[in-house]
């Protein structure tokens, strides 16, 4: 649920939706101290929700032709230089793309199920590597991941200066997805609020009335006071 929720809100991905999933595991789970050593919730919830962004994007991508992530995007551009516009005519125009689409979805579901199941011993002897190899390969990986994303020197000293950062979070129990998710929120949320600004500021309204005022604003703001809610009262009983 949380996945496809997510992925149906334009600019927003797999990455986001992991992150609120571990977190709500996290959340709710009875055994929360064991959350990154290895629990099964927290392994299940962010994959789930990764998996199910894949189709949460695809309604705002075909019914308003609005891309919900970077895989979206690709399919946008494919189906724009073969001349079919994704939006509302979409649908009466093309309705067989759409359909092939939605089916093509269907199948790489039980596909994946298929793939899961079957290579399940063969995915566990990863288990059984030693760290010593592993975390390694991971800091290489990240680091050419960080260079190429703009062929710049400057990323790598960036990624390993927040590599230092979240081990000092790990070492001192502070949580980790609140910080990357206001990383990759911020700028989003940023130029939001200042197109609202503008648009709040021709109509000559209040910012804050602008904001409150819409139905899916007032949605919004409920949910997350019932999250902060349910996390202020579940550190309550953790105390106790």
């Amino acid at each position: 649920m949380i996945g496809t929720i997510i992925g149906i809100l334009p600019g927003t991905g797999g990455a986001i939706a992991s992150f609120i999933a571990y977190g709500e595991a996290k959340r709710s789970s009875k055994e929360r101290n064991q959350f990154g050593s290895g629990a099964i919730d927290g392994l299940i919830a962010p994959e789930s929700a990764n998996n199910a962004a894949v189709g949460g994007s695809f309604v705002p991508l075909l019914s308003l032709g609005i891309p919900g992530s970077a895989t979206s995007a690709i399919i946008f551009g494919a189906l724009t230089v073969h001349g079919m516009i994704p939006g509302p005519r979409l649908f009466s125009e093309h309705a067989d793309i759409v359909y092939a689409l939605m089916f093509g979805l269907l199948i790489s579901v039980f596909l994946m199920l298929f793939l899961g199941l079957s290579g399940t011993r063969l995915f566990t002897k990863i288990l059984k590597v030693n760290p010593r190899f592993i975390i390694p390969a991971v800091i290489a990986f990240s680091i050419f991941g960080a260079y190429s994303a703009r062929n710049d020197i400057f990323d790598i000293f960036i990624a390993i200066i927040f590599g230092l950062i979240g081990l000092i979070f790990k070492r001192t129990q502070i949580p980790i997805a609140p910080a990357v998710l206001g990383m990759i929120l911020g700028s989003m949320a940023e130029q939001n609020l200042r197109q609202s600004m503008v648009i709040a500021a021709a109509k000559d309204i209040n910012i804050l009335a602008y904001i409150t005022i819409r139905p899916i604003s007032i949605i919004l703001i409920a949910l997350i006071s019932l999250l902060i809610w349910g996390n202020f009262k579940a550190g309550l009983r953790a105390d106790d």
